[in-house]
């Protein structure tokens, strides 16, 4: 991806509730993933969502309304907690339909 000009992250998620991710519901997700995005500076973001990973980047997509600018793609790979959202949820995010993807 570099070789293209584009900046990647892998970021390994520690275990919910540690001192590391404390973590215990959607607030402090949001929390979490917003202060590793302004300390990483990114922008234009493209999320990759796999698995456990979906207890973080949900919460945060859900709630981005008027920040939706920041991101450019979202694809979750079987995130977990998917059930915990209502439709309306997933009808309310902004980003364009092609750019979001649930594999």
């Amino acid at each position: 991806m570099s070789k293209w000009g584009y900046r990647a992250f892998a970021i390994d998620i520690p275990s919910n509730g540690t001192k590391a991710l404390p973590v215990t519901g959607d607030k402090e997700a949001v929390q979490w993933l917003t202060k590793l995005i302004r300390t990483l500076s990114l922008s234009n973001l493209v999320i990759i969502s796999p698995s456990l990973s979906g207890q973080i980047t949900l919460p945060y997509i859900f709630q981005l309304k008027q920040k939706q600018q920041l991101i450019r793609g979202f694809v979750a790979i079987a995130p977990i907690g998917t059930d915990r959202f209502a439709n309306d949820y997933y009808r309310q995010v902004n980003v364009s339909r092609e750019r979001i993807f649930f594999v």
